[in-house]
């Protein structure tokens, strides 16, 4: 019996030596998540930033338009005579998103009308280091990149030309937190959405958008590895994030402010929205018609906000892009 407890101790000796190499490689809870932020917008000038936990990485940034002060005699500059109760949530301009830091965005806007706006604001957030049972691995996300003002000196954009197009150039590379800053005018943006349509290339964005008038625009955005560092301890190794992409048509009713919906997969979370007011065709026929007016991130699903000014519906395309919950 004694020999026996003592075969015994030792076997439980060498499953606990065991154990935390045997999982070393095993996969790892991403733990995506997002933060909100109320804000009251009273002027033009303010600046409002909102931050990811300490050293963990801003994938999304993004503004939803809840409620404007009501004002029976405001006039829409772009539409005199639209419906007054629903061109008043596109008096508050969006004039900067902008991933400051890598954990970080800073906003800011621009209310036409004269009235107090509420505004949510939320960040889709990658935890990082990522964590492992003995170990922890790193997420690499490239410092902020600028693309060059563009339309300074021309109304913005001609027709049928993009804004602008940013790619990361590493092979695991993903692109992450696209931004801007309007320098000058007061352009709308009619496409925030990766290059390649339907079909997209995840490693690369394009901004559209239209100003009747000069207008000039910075762009931002950073470069995410999908492929982790090496692990802190133990045996060598590293992880990958799995991505899905999700993308519809969708079509906002006449006169109205809509809610439009996209979900990733059950084993999904969203972590990065676009919107496309153009059209799968590029066709500009629904601008100035139909305002985006921001989106919330939900677990797994993300909410699109527009508001149609025109007597038709308007059609509009989304896209999602997802990361698995458990890496590689």
């Amino acid at each position: 019996m004694k020999r026996l407890i003592t075969l015994l101790a030792a076997a439980l000796t060498v499953a606990a030596v065991l154990a935390p190499s045997a999982m070393a490689g095993k996969s790892h809870l991403l733990s995506v998540y997002k933060v909100e932020k109320h804000i009251d917008v009273e002027g033009e000038d303010g600046s409002y930033t909102i931050s990811c936990k300490p050293t963990d990485i801003a994938l999304d940034g993004m503004w939803r338009v809840d409620n404007v002060d009501q004002d029976n005699d405001y006039q829409d500059p772009d539409w005199p005579g639209a419906p007054t109760n629903i061109s008043i949530n596109k008096s508050v301009r969006p004039v900067s998103a902008i991933a400051t830091a890598a954990g970080t965005f800073t906003f800011k806007f621009t209310p036409l009308g004269g009235g107090d706006a509420q505004i949510k604001l939320f960040l889709t957030c990658l935890p990082n280091p990522l964590v492992g049972v003995d170990h922890t691995h790193s997420w690499t996300v490239s410092a902020l990149n600028t693309v060059a003002p563009v339309g300074a000196a021309s109304p913005n954009p001609v027709i049928g030309t993009p804004s602008a197009t940013a790619t990361c150039p590493g092979a695991n590379d993903i692109l992450v937190a696209p931004g801007f800053n309007v320098l000058a005018g007061d352009p709308d943006l009619v496409r925030s959405y990766w290059n390649g349509g339907g079909t997209p290339n995840l490693k690369s964005w394009q901004w559209w958008w239209y100003d009747s008038d000069e207008a000039a625009i910075d762009h931002y955005y950073r470069c995410l590895s999908t492929r982790s560092g090496p692990a802190s301890s133990g045996p060598a190794h590293t992880h990958r994030i799995v991505t899905s992409f999700k993308t519809s048509t969708s079509l906002v009713p006449a006169e109205q402010t809509k809610e439009l919906q996209l979900s990733c997969g059950e084993l999904y979370k969203g972590v990065l929205g676009g919107f496309d007011l153009l059209g799968p065709a590029g066709n500009f026929a629904s601008w100035v018609k139909i305002y985006y007016l921001g989106m919330d991130p939900r677990p797994k699903t993300r909410a699109w906000k527009f508001v149609n000014l025109a007597g038709t519906p308007q059609q509009v395309r989304l896209g999602l892009l997802c990361f698995k919950d458990r890496t590689t």
